[in-house]
């Protein structure tokens, strides 16, 4: 069985993060959303891989390469900015020879066991196989070529945004037929566990922090516990009497202060006196001294207000983008 990965979602609903990054590429947790994708399929028994791709083409496939590292086997094919989904397949045409696949979105958050939904799908012996968490879907399904007009006319299950119609009930454990829309025969599967469609700049947020506080079991963090309250990644400097989570080079100043519920992606540099809590910090940015955040995302000059939603550019030297601006004020 082969997987195609929707990774071509536009994320107008995450601007201005996606004038920057693809959705797929966007960092939760310090590690780019799509890998915890790739993670679930290495633990499955689907290892050959088309992946869909739109926006910011280039650095998706720069990121991902060829796939051996994840022990997947990749191929590439773009969309025209977030096509249909059966348009995508009916254009690949006759390079789709195998009477099944397993269709997953690359650019939503999710903690499942792909073979157990395997599993639990093969064993409804026709029709499609959406999933659900706690009523909402998943993102992932199974589906099986159907006949003409439209072969596959089952994949608009992964058309985002993703919806599941009030009329899908779960049946015996979580397994029933069901009509969706012009779907005949859809089973929708119930499994445990947590998910995320990140469809708004709030919920990417608490998808962040959620990822923080264990609530997505199953995902994989590029970073160790130092002790109960912080966890942190690989050459960073950061005093043990901080809270949150700290990606990779990072450096936090002995007087700076992590309150809680915070997460520095890569390459951050909080300098003296700045207070941070219920914070998400984004690659390459410098946080000024003796800043106060709070219920925030940060990216380099960028500073969003998740409970107001307002988006500011700072001016002077309270907040930096690293990866454009060469002064660092206190290296």
């Amino acid at each position: 069985m082969k997987a195609i990965l929707f990774a071509d979602r536009g994320g107008t609903e995450l601007l201005p993060l996606t004038d920057k990054i693809s959705v797929a590429l966007l960092p939760v947790a310090a590690k780019p959303l799509i890998d915890y994708t790739l993670d679930a399929l290495l633990e499955s028994r689907v290892h050959e891989v088309i992946v869909v791709i739109s926006a910011f083409s280039e650095e998706i496939e720069r990121h991902l390469g060829d796939g051996k590292r994840w022990g997947l086997q990749f191929e590439y094919v773009r969309s025209n900015g977030q096509e249909e989904p059966a348009s995508v397949l009916a254009r690949l045409g006759s390079r789709l020879t195998d009477s099944e696949y397993l269709l997953i979105r690359g650019d939503v958050l999710h903690s499942l066991n792909i073979n157990d939904f395997l599993v639990q799908a093969q064993a409804v012996k026709s029709g499609q196989v959406v999933v659900t968490i706690d009523g909402s879907h998943a993102g992932v399904c199974l589906i099986r070529k159907q006949s003409s007009p439209n072969p596959w006319q089952a994949s608009e299950l992964l058309r985002f945004p993703l919806e599941i119609p009030p009329s899908i009930g779960l049946v015996n454990g979580g397994i029933g037929p069901h009509r969706f829309e012009n779907i005949d025969d859809v089973h929708a599967v119930a499994m445990t566990g947590n998910g995320s469609w990140l469809d708004s700049l709030e919920t990417y947020h608490q998808a962040n922090l959620h990822v923080l506080a264990g609530q997505f079991p199953n995902l994989v963090v590029f970073a160790r516990s130092v002790n109960d309250q912080l966890q942190v990644g690989c050459h960073s400097i950061v005093s043990e009497n901080n809270a949150g989570l700290v990606g990779a080079c990072c450096r936090v100043d002995n007087k700076a202060a992590l309150l809680g519920e915070v997460v520095l992606c890569d390459e951050v540099i909080v300098d003296r006196y700045a207070q941070l809590s219920r914070t998400v910090v984004l690659p390459g940015t410098y946080i000024g001294e003796a800043v106060e955040l709070q219920n925030a995302i940060v990216w380099g000059r960028t500073l969003i207000q998740v409970d107001t939603g307002t988006v500011t550019q700072v001016e002077g030297n309270l907040l930096l983008d690293l990866k454009t601006e060469c002064h660092i004020p206190f290296l």
